[in-house]
């Protein structure tokens, strides 16, 4: 701020501020001066990533399905230096998560970032068939496999959804349902459920 009152210009290295309140002040002074103001996030200006962000926009690539990006290193451990202290920002949530979350800006999408998180990354892509398919548990019993279609404006729709439930309390047997869109993506899905016994279904 001490930089804004005196009109100079700021290019700031990371973590420039520690919460959201400090961060539209700062900004709000500085449009209101009309000075450059900017955290110094040097992987925006990637000759690669702003390529790829042109060929995507472009659709030099084909339709884009899913980005998924991954960033991460270590540091020394040092509970002083800006990568743990609090006091000057440390953590990864200030150091290296904005790195991707400005790296995803080019690809927006609410659905496949709220998949990917829900299913802790543990999906499948199908580019040919434009299918998406994700795969969820819940302890040893109980497994579930969705297989989505990526329509264009209109998003996600799930085509099929594959149950597996071997949670019965006399653990005998397994109860796998299936429910199936009945014409694409635009049917309704049916359902159905089968009983099988326990060895017979995890032979192993």
């Amino acid at each position: 701020m001490l930089c804004l009152e005196k009109g100079v210009p700021v290019l700031c290295e990371k973590a420039m501020f520690l919460n959201s309140a400090d961060a539209e002040r700062f900004f709000a002074a500085a449009r209101e001066k009309k000075l450059f103001a900017m955290e110094a996030l040097w992987s925006r200006f990637q000759p690669a990533l702003n390529r790829a962000k042109e060929w995507l926009e472009a659709g030099r690539i084909g339709e884009t399905v899913l980005a998924e990006s991954a960033l991460g290193f270590q540091p020394p451990m040092d509970a002083e230096n800006r990568y743990f202290s609090p006091r000057l920002g440390g953590g990864p949530s200030y150091d290296v998560y904005v790195f991707n979350q400005s790296r995803g800006q080019f690809v927006p999408s609410k659905e496949l970032t709220a998949l990917a998180y829900e299913n802790l990354g543990m999906f499948q892509t199908d580019p040919v068939r434009k299918r998406l398919t994700t795969f969820t548990k819940s302890g040893c019993c109980w497994h579930e496999t969705t297989e989505y279609a990526v329509v264009p404006k209109r998003g996600l729709v799930a085509t099929k959804i594959l149950t597996e439930d071997a949670t019965s309390s006399d653990g005998r047997y397994v109860y796998v349902t299936t429910q199936t869109r009945s014409n694409g993506v635009n049917g309704k899905m049916v359902r159905k459920t089968k009983r099988y016994k326990m060895a017979d279904y995890y032979p192993d």
